[in-house]
């Protein structure tokens, strides 16, 4: 790539211009969140504690909006748990939920896969994503996932329409479907594309009634 050098008085407030122009568009990028759930009960939406669940950080990363304590998502946000959370069971459905499903990129992280879970004590799927977009990415990491009942696909984690899920340092253990994908269920699409990429990620005593436990 060839350079140009441009000299003289008026040469150098061109230069200047150019920087401060360059220095608005950097600084005008919206930038992603970092939603910070301080609060490890699973309360119906909405509870108007000032705190933020998990639920509601979910949520807000959706909407992009600041929902009760939680900051406003703004893009492909990240969901990360304050320090003293070690555990959350699901109780009030889903995090998503069929008719409000992830469909946006999403990042949650936990602080490892021993000192920090999420339950379905048995009775609940964890998480429902569903993206139109190809260019959505969904990506897990150092958690764990346990005791997820799905009531078709996926114990834990079920996977509809585009995008790329990511599995990292995950740990999966006591899932149960009562169709296919024990811990983990991803639906083929017929058109469009659907990745799905696993690293250092373990399973355990995963089942289903019909096809595939892990």
């Amino acid at each position: 790539m060839g350079s140009t050098t441009i000299s003289g008085r008026y040469g150098l407030l061109k230069q200047v211009t150019v920087l401060l122009i360059s220095l608005q568009f950097i600084t005008g990028v919206a930038q992603s969140a970092i939603i910070t759930v301080d609060n490890s009960a699973d309360i119906a939406l909405p509870s108007n504690n000032g705190d933020c669940t998990l639920r509601e950080a979910i949520k807000a990363a959706e909407d992009d909006t600041a929902v009760d304590g939680c900051t406003a998502g703004n893009g492909a946000d990240t969901i990360r748990f304050a320090s003293g959370i070690s555990s959350i069971t699901i109780n009030a459905g889903d995090l998503s939920g069929a008719s409000n499903s992830i469909r946006n990129s999403l990042s949650i992280e936990g602080p490892g896969v021993d000192t920090f879970e999420i339950s379905g004590a048995g009775n609940r799927q964890l998480f429902y994503i569903n993206s139109i977009d190809a260019d959505q990415e969904f990506n897990f990491r150092d958690f764990s996932l346990i005791k997820g009942l799905g009531s078709n696909d996926g114990g834990a984690i079920f996977k509809a329409g585009q995008g790329t899920l990511n599995l990292t340092d995950m740990h999966f253990a006591n899932n149960t479907a009562t169709a296919g994908g024990g811990a983990v269920a991803i639906h083929r699409v017929t058109s469009g594309t659907s990745i799905f990429n696993v690293l250092r990620t373990t399973f355990e005593n995963n089942n289903s009634l019909q096809n595939g436990g892990g």
